[in-house]
């Protein structure tokens, strides 16, 4: 395996059109990299390669926008991962409250925990209804 070396942002734009791939402006690649992991954008390049090199045109900017893209398909994904998480502890909660108490106690008693009780379905129903009731304003 080739042993990496630092490499100063002006040497990275250099490597990076030793490579084949176009880059358009410089000080807007100097800024993108300054921000950014080499490595991690980079790591996007696979689709633009064919028999072991770049394909004609290749662009920094292609592989960036690829990155770009990714990033933000990610964030979408985390919201709706975060509101999912949050009908269901909410759930949860409520059904526990309602079965055994809000209080510290009732918390903090194992019994309360028994994978057989009656409030585990009732979660799964208010949770499938949430997710209908979602897929309605999407």
């Amino acid at each position: 395996m080739k042993t990496k070396t630092y490499l100063t942002i002006n040497e990275l734009i250099d490597y990076i059109k030793s490579k084949g791939i176009v880059v358009s402006n410089e000080e807007e690649t100097k800024e993108i990299l300054k921000q950014n992991n080499y490595y991690v954008i980079m790591g996007y390049k696979d689709l633009f390669i064919k028999d072991n090199k770049y394909k004609d045109n290749v662009s920094f900017d292609n592989i960036y926008s690829l990155y770009k893209f990714d990033r933000e398909l990610k964030m979408l994904f985390l919201n709706t991962l975060l509101d999912v998480e949050n009908i269901i502890k909410n759930a949860i909660v409520n059904q526990f409250c309602s079965t055994y108490g809000f209080k510290e106690d009732n918390y903090l008693n194992k019994d309360n925990y028994n994978m057989t009780h009656t409030y585990l379905p009732k979660i799964m129903g208010i949770f499938k209804q949430q997710i209908e009731e979602k897929k309605k304003t999407m």
